[in-house]
C-alpha cells in the first residue's frame, strides 16, 4: 500500500504526477473508510489512517 502512495513522486510529467496523486488520495480515503467500517463506524473515515498515510503524499 505505501509503495503505491509513493508513485506520484516517480512520475516524469505534471499530468502523470497529477493523476498519480489523485489515485493515491483515493487509496488513502478508501483505506480510511474501510478502517472506520471495520470498527463499526459506517458514517465517517478513520482520521488516524489519513494522518498515518499523509506523510507519504
Amino acid at each position: 500500500q505505501t509503495k503505491l502512495l509513493k508513485l506520484p513522486l516517480t512520475m516524469q510529467t505534471e499530468r502523470g504526477k497529477c493523476l498519480a496523486q489523485r489515485n493515491a488520495d483515493f487509496l488513502v480515503s478508501y483505506m480510511a473508510k474501510l478502517s472506520a467500517e471495520l470498527k463499526g463506524d459506517y458514517e465517517t473515515r478513520d482520521e488516524a489512517v489519513i494522518q498515518m498515510f499523509a506523510t507519504h503524499q
